[in-house]
């Protein structure tokens, strides 16, 4: 009996669509597919719910799941899920959080008071990023 991430793990080492799936026994008892483990990681990772994402950049050595999580619940935001990816070219850490609001202004800000690199910001749009685009906007209207 295994988890789910280890079929995903055997579907990706050996490129297979389907996975089989046997018992204690080693006898086959039917298989799983990739798009079943993908809606399985989906539904149960939390990324199906709404919220942003705010992937930050540091060294394994800075890395606290606990400070992150209090910065996080300081501004009322809450994390549904982390990935950690650790990134062979640059050698830091690239922690993911899928959190369950779209506004991570004061969040981010927080982070960045703390020394952590905030690599990316995936939800609304900052107040300077709106003004600016409508401002773009406004000038090609004019330019015509």
């Amino acid at each position: 009996k295994g988890h789910p991430y280890e079929a995903l793990r055997i579907a990706h080492e050996y490129n297979l669509s389907i996975v089989p799936v046997i018992d204690e026994q080693n006898i086959y008892i039917g298989s799983i597919t990739k798009d079943e483990l993908l809606k399985y990681i989906t539904e149960t990772s939390g990324i199906d719910n709404p919220g942003g994402i705010i992937v930050l950049e540091l060294s394994a050595r800075g890395y606290s799941l606990m400070e992150i999580a209090r910065i996080c619940e300081n501004e009322e935001v809450t994390i549904i899920s982390t990935q950690l990816f650790n990134n062979r070219f640059t050698g830091k850490l690239e922690i993911t959080l899928k959190t369950n609001r779209n506004n991570l202004r004061s969040v981010v800000s927080s982070f960045e008071r703390h020394n952590y690199v905030v690599k990316e910001v995936f939800g609304d749009q900052s107040l300077e990023e709106d003004v600016m685009t409508r401002y773009k906007i406004l000038m090609n209207y004019i330019n015509l």
